[in-house]
């Protein structure tokens, strides 16, 4: 549950990471994807609504909202969520990246910026 908003929780992103395992496996066959870009997808899917407050982007904008007033007027959840993700990545506890390379490192932090803001241009033309 994500600022008291039932639907983004961690069923939410079970969900989300299953379908998008679900997804991976399926074009298996006709793609052969990088282990990084396995792992940039699955983390996309999983952080999807992370700190989710359960409003759309206009919302947050015509609301006043500090995430209007941090971040560009257009992706106020995706800079947000890409933020929190960030802070997933270099949390020393979790530290989801130590086990790579550098470059992978770099790769899977860009696959995750650029998979977000994807994410965030299909919703503003719906």
């Amino acid at each position: 549950r994500c600022h008291g908003v039932p639907y983004h929780g961690g069923s939410r992103a079970t969900d989300c990471m299953i379908v998008m395992h679900f997804i991976l496996q399926a074009l298996e066959k006709t793609i052969k994807f990088a282990k990084e870009d396995i792992m940039a997808a699955l983390i996309c899917a999983g952080i999807l609504d992370l700190d989710h407050e359960g409003y759309d982007d206009q919302f947050i904008k015509r609301a006043g909202s500090m995430l209007s007033m941090l971040y560009s007027d257009l992706y106020q959840n995706t800079q947000n969520n890409l933020t929190v993700a960030a802070e997933l990545f270099y949390n020393g506890k979790l530290d989801l990246l130590k086990t790579l390379t550098p470059d992978q490192n770099k790769d899977v932090i860009e696959t995750v910026r650029e998979a977000l803001f994807i994410k965030a241009n299909v919703q503003m033309k719906q």
